[in-house]
């Protein structure tokens, strides 16, 4: 098991270090613009996340969705593995794979910060409904 922040932030490190050996920059910042609604989403989904910390704050959390924090190393290895496969035969070679890095850590922040979101919902509901919110 991995937590998520470590796994991203390594990630972020890995990706960076290979876009600046292998891509030019102008490549890389039309990379990264070409991902402006899934960072927008993440912007908005990070105010979401905010929003119900600042709401249930000094409260404790019932874990809905077990392990948030964690995630098996070796399934997130496969999975990966499996895309880069696929990437590397469909997107042209080795460029066109590790060009598609940025957008899988984009939907990947996406996607944990949705399950805290939904967490802290059900989090919130439960308080509500208890009359302590």
């Amino acid at each position: 098991m991995i937590n998520v922040k470590l796994m991203f932030l390594l990630t972020f490190i890995v990706i960076s270090i290979a876009y600046f050996l292998f891509l030019p920059i102008p490549k890389i910042i039309n990379i990264i613009i070409d991902e402006y609604i899934a960072i927008l989403a993440i912007v908005i989904l990070f105010i979401v996340y905010k929003i119900y910390q600042f709401k249930l704050q000094n409260r404790l959390f019932y874990e809905f969705i077990k392990d948030i924090n964690h995630i098996p190393i070796k399934q997130t290895l496969f999975i990966f593995i499996l895309f880069q496969c696929y990437d590397y035969y469909n997107e042209q070679g080795f460029i066109g794979m590790i060009s598609l890095w940025f957008m899988y850590w984009v939907y990947g922040i996406c996607a944990d910060l949705l399950m805290h979101i939904i967490n802290l919902h059900k989090n919130y509901t439960a308080y509500k409904k208890a009359d302590l919110i």
